[in-house]
């Protein structure tokens, strides 16, 4: 109809209107030809990627016919791939009942946990099971996607061990930053015994201070025994002024023999707050141990200096621990009280992290600075009790 005419007659309007109907129905076809190809790729691709995710999925009709299965559901849920056409029913129930149920629910649901596995309720899943409606807002099915508790539970578990491990840690260093503070005097004062025990009253000054802090490191020691730490000691009336002083004494051979002078201004009056004595007394010893490390020791008359000043302020204790020395590195200044965070080559960096616990525990703020003069300076607000 198309091909040459025998004579010169133009093509009359029926034969054109033929022309253009096979044109068109032509066009549909190749154009129905790319979409199928085109529809071909994507269900390829769709079913790759299905077929390698490792969350399992599973999608029913309406009529609870089983229409997607991949291989992770089937190796999740112990189920052989169902055929087309498969009934709900024959999946797990726990995870049936879920896709029954979301079949007329109106959104979807996150079960943290779901027996997924067909024979081992134990095996469980994290699972989101949504419903999949038209255009008109009509349930034409469900779909669930559920992953495998198992890795998840060991990470857990790994992390657990982790946290256990880095508790007995800072457990076993805390005790020994504790047992290293009596330590100090003692070793001090065994070092001056020979070179000072013809002094009138040294030795007695001697056993009390040594009797003392050996009394304190064998608390510690029956703290490590037991593995854990005891519980805070219940808060009672104490006169700030007597840690202080028992810290000052116990430092006071070492500061004598590195140069330097401790001077404490603590008032005529009582300064007393709610706390443990023993505690707070570990606080001062920290905080002045400190300060006198980080004045370099010296050969001639006393320059480094140690000044320890108390003051009541608007129904409070406000106790300054303040030195010569270089002061605090500014990028330290806003840490210094985390734990592990040391200047020192050797430091653990607990001392000061024990210090801000011991002091929040009694209802009291602590604070480091640079004094305007140089130096490290540290204050302890408490109130009164």
């Amino acid at each position: 109809m198309a091909g040459g005419r025998l004579s010169d007659d133009p093509h009359s309007s029926e034969e054109l209107d033929a022309v253009s109907t096979l044109a068109t129905q032509a066009g549909s076809a190749l154009t129905s030809a790319r979409l199928s190809a085109e529809s071909a790729v994507a269900t390829d691709y769709l079913a790759t990627i299905l077929a390698t995710m490792p969350s399992g999925v599973v999608a029913v009709s309406a009529s609870e016919e089983v229409v997607l299965f991949n291989p992770a559901a089937a190796q999740l849920t112990g189920v052989s791939r169902p055929p087309v056409g498969a009934r709900l029913a024959q999946l797990p129930p726990a995870l049936a009942a879920a896709l029954r149920l979301a079949l007329h629910a109106p959104e979807r649901r996150t079960y943290p946990e779901l027996a997924v596995h067909a024979t081992d309720a134990t095996e469980t899943a994290t699972c989101i099971i949504a419903p999949v409606r038209d255009h008109a807002g009509a349930a034409v099915g469900a779909v669930a996607v559920f992953s495998d508790l198992g890795p998840r539970r060991e990470l857990e578990r790994e992390r657990a061990r982790a946290e256990q491990l880095a508790g007995f840690q800072v457990l076993t260093q805390s005790l020994a930053h504790e047992i290293a503070n009596p330590l100090v005097p003692i070793k001090t004062m065994t070092q001056l015994l020979e070179k000072y025990s013809g002094r009138p009253g040294f030795v007695r000054e001697f056993v009390r201070i040594v009797g003392r802090e050996l009394e304190r490191m064998e608390g510690l020691v029956a703290r490590l025994r037991t593995g854990v730490r005891p519980q805070p000691p219940p808060a009672t009336p104490v006169d700030l002024r007597t840690p202080v002083l028992a810290a000052a004494e116990v430092l006071a051979a070492l500061a004598s023999e590195r140069g330097i002078g401790i001077h404490c201004e603590l008032g005529e009056d009582p300064l007393v707050v709610n706390g443990d004595a023993a505690e707070l007394e570990e606080v001062f010893l920290n905080l002045m141990k400190n300060s006198l490390e980080a004045i370099a020791p010296t050969a001639s008359p006393v320059v480094g200096r140690v000044d320890v000043i108390a003051q009541r302020v608007n129904g409070h204790v406000v106790v300054r621990v303040r030195d010569t020395g270089p002061g605090v590195p500014a990028s330290l200044l806003d840490r210094v009280f985390d734990p592990f965070v040391t200047t020192k080559p050797a430091g653990l960096g607990l001392g000061l992290a024990i210090c801000a616990a011991i002091v929040h525990r009694s209802g009291g703020r602590i604070e480091a600075i640079n004094a305007p003069a140089g130096g490290a300076a540290v204050s302890i607000d408490l109130p009164l009790a």
